[in-house]
């Protein structure tokens, strides 16, 4: 995310390795918004929370407890991947999320590959299906309500409360599932055309990859 740090590397680091995982860029911004809310850390709606990261850089010491809020730029896969193209064009590999998710295996020898190493993985048939299986639960239109409203519980006073089985249950409960709010489809192309120029250009280098994105194709289809 930062020129620098890849400098850095590259003054450092002798022959390094990269793998990059990628996923649908809007969804990954809906997760994003959805893990901040969960987390506490969203003041603002949907779009006015995106909106309000807009134009910001990837500052390493603004952060929540070691998480990051950049909801734009780390969705900027084009960007970012040209910044690491420059120093290290032949030593990094892309693949998608949705690879490891539909097929685990191959794309697990296409990393092993690319390391020059042996796939030691032995491949369980039912790794595909437990990937990706945290419940969701949808407890409100305005998360951000939610979030706000969880920042008015102390710490000493959490931790009071899970004295009581009940309460300490739901607390339990509560961990096991995240915030989840669902956009409509204006505020999805809202996200496209936010990204719309960085997608384009990522799509010129990685076809395969863009057309795993089920959600950004939509979109891309409609231009």
């Amino acid at each position: 995310m930062n020129p620098k740090f890849i400098k850095r590397i590259y003054d450092f680091c002798e022959k390094p390795k990269f793998i990059i995982i990628l996923r649908d860029p809007i969804k990954r911004i809906i997760s994003h918004f959805n893990w901040m809310s969960y987390l506490g850390n969203v003041k603002l709606p949907f779009k006015e929370e995106v909106l309000s990261d807009i134009n910001k850089s990837f500052n390493p010491s603004k952060n929540f407890a070691g998480n990051y809020k950049n909801y734009i730029l780390f969705s900027s896969y084009y960007k970012n991947i040209i910044n690491l193209k420059e120093l290290f064009p032949d030593s990094f590999l892309v693949i998608n999320l949705e690879s490891l998710k539909s097929d685990f295996s191959s794309t697990i020898n296409h990393i092993c590959n690319f390391l020059e190493i042996n796939n030691l993985f032995s491949f369980n048939k039912n790794i595909n299906r437990k990937v990706n299986e945290t419940p969701k639960i949808t407890i409100s239109e305005k998360p951000f309500l939610i979030s706000n409203f969880s920042k008015l519980l102390s710490s000493r006073l959490k931790q009071f409360l899970k004295n009581y089985k009940f309460i300490n249950n739901q607390i339990k409960k509560y961990h096991k599932t995240q915030y989840f709010y669902k956009p409509t489809v204006e505020e999805d192309l809202f996200l496209f055309r936010l990204l719309e120029d960085d997608i384009l250009s990522f799509r010129n280098e990685y076809p395969y990859l863009v057309s795993q994105w089920e959600k950004t194709n939509i979109f891309i289809k409609q231009k």
